[in-house]
């Protein structure tokens, strides 16, 4: 007899779905599960457990793979793993590149705590943007599904 969690998987499950029709909006259209699974970098059989939830708990380190793939770390907030540092994020990146993106996301960070907001408003954008152009790395934002 198998026994399913019924309370964090089905949130897991529904929120890797929904990852999925927005990646499939991206694509331009429908796809199956091995494409999103192949995309993701998981087999396809490992990903259908986790949207079904017979998979009781995904790894950090799985969590992580999904995350970096969709770049959303929610996945890591639903799992109830620490989301990971921005320095280890671009642990990989080149000095050159990773050194402005780190003192662009610093300066984002200091000035948004400054202003004490809890949602984030056009304000808010402008001060990110304006962080990351003084490093030399153009944003743009746009509106999530």
């Amino acid at each position: 007899m198998k026994i399913y969690y019924t309370e964090l998987m089905p949130l897991l499950g529904k929120w890797l779905e929904t990852k999925m029709l927005q990646w499939e909006l991206q694509q331009g259209g429908r796809r199956n599960l091995e494409d999103f699974a192949t995309f993701l970098g998981l087999s396809r059989s490992y990903l259908s457990e986790i949207l079904n939830g017979s998979k009781p708990q995904i790894s950090r380190k799985a969590a992580l793979k999904i995350a970096q793939r969709l770049g959303d770390f929610e996945i890591m907030d639903i799992c109830g793993y620490s989301r990971p540092d921005p320095a280890d994020l671009l642990a990989d990146f080149p000095p050159e590149l990773r050194d402005p993106l780190l003192s662009a996301l610093s300066e984002a960070r200091s000035e948004l705590v400054k202003r004490g907001t809890e949602e984030a408003s056009p304000a808010d954008e402008e001060i990110i943007r304006q962080a990351f152009a003084k490093y030399g790395v153009q944003i743009t934002f746009t509106k999530r599904l």
